[in-house]
């Protein structure tokens, strides 16, 4: 991995520990954003119509779309921090019905021995 991958991975896992868990896409985010970068200040370095310029903006154009998705995954950006914010906070609810249809279920089967 390079420098300036592990910088990026290290800055995001500081700001969001939480994606630890994900040490993949976290990398392959590193590695996209890091592409970014990279291209960038070649383009900035070289003349700007020249052909190799023009052949790296289009492997800029590729790894943004990447960067950008993968900024989604990880809910990176504003509305993919928010689908997962209402997404956790869905099966949160989910998880807390459940354990009250259990709770009701066993009083039910109990309430259901003592009258028989």
């Amino acid at each position: 991995m390079s420098p300036l991958v592990q910088e990026l991975v290290a800055g995001l896992l500081a700001d969001r520990p939480d994606l630890e868990r994900f040490p993949e896409t976290v990398v392959a985010w590193g590695r996209a954003e890091a592409r970014c970068v990279l291209f960038d200040a070649y383009l900035m370095s070289d003349t700007p119509d020249s052909e190799r310029a023009l052949k790296t903006a289009r492997f800029v154009g590729q790894f943004e779309r990447l960067a950008i998705e993968l900024r989604a995954r990880l809910g990176l950006d504003p509305r993919s921090e928010v689908e997962l914010a209402r997404d956790r906070a869905q099966a949160t609810r989910e998880a807390v019905d459940l354990d009250a249809i259990r709770a009701r279920g066993r009083a039910s089967l109990e309430a259901r021995e003592v009258t028989e």
